[in-house]
């Protein structure tokens, strides 16, 4: 599941995932007004940060981004198990993998598609920085820095990543982390607050290690 930019809706696949018979749904956050998407198989289904574009995995027909409503429904890969997909922080990026395999990105309309990543993974998401964490083999997890290329085994027993903004202290207890990776670094802090990906505000702490 994702949540939509204001965080009123979410969309979920829906199905036999296993059969290859899943489809995309959407919702409202209490679960109100369910309504399916897509006609055509789908998982994966990831929304847009800054708009009500949703792109999602078709299987053996790659991936596709359609708008919320329902419109636009267009392939952008055409490849054969291209799954995982996720928006970069601008929108303006996807990135993926195929299968378990290699991780790679692509301007959001399918221009410019290239492999970014050595080792093979799962579920790649980029941070602010242009950094993409991701899930690979025995339950670990990578950041790969797209300049140097350089890939970093940052956590062991864990998967499915997602960047934090920091430390939330409400409503979790003080020094909760959002993420099974620990302190993640982020961009910057005003008065106390950093702003989600989604458009919410989180209290902040500063923590030892410093902008953590």
């Amino acid at each position: 599941p994702s949540w939509s930019v204001d965080g009123s809706r979410i969309v979920f696949a829906k199905g036999t995932t296993k059969a290859l018979d899943s489809r995309i749904w959407i919702m409202n956050s209490d679960g109100s007004d369910e309504r399916k998407l897509t006609n055509r198989v789908g998982d994966n289904p990831n929304w847009a940060h800054y708009s009500n574009k949703i792109v999602y995995s078709s299987w053996h027909d790659g991936l596709w981004v359609i708008n919320a409503d329902g419109t636009g429904e267009t392939q952008v890969c055409d490849w054969t198990w291209a799954s995982s997909p996720s928006w970069s922080p601008d929108d303006q990026k996807i990135i993926f993998c195929r299968g378990f395999g290699p991780i790679f990105i692509m301007d959001s309309n399918g221009d410019n598609l290239h492999r970014v990543s050595t080792r093979s993974g799962q579920h790649p998401v980029m941070g602010v920085d242009g950094r993409i964490m991701f899930s690979g083999k025995n339950d670990s997890i990578f950041v790969l820095d797209t300049t140097s290329g350089i890939e970093s085994l940052v956590s062991v027993g864990t998967k499915s990543p997602d960047w934090c903004p920091g430390i939330i202290t409400l409503p979790y207890p003080p020094g909760t982390f959002f993420s099974g990776v620990g302190l993640i670094p982020i961009s910057e802090i005003h008065d106390g607050y950093a702003t989600t990906k989604k458009g919410y505000y989180l209290e902040v702490e500063n923590s030892p290690f410093g902008n953590k």
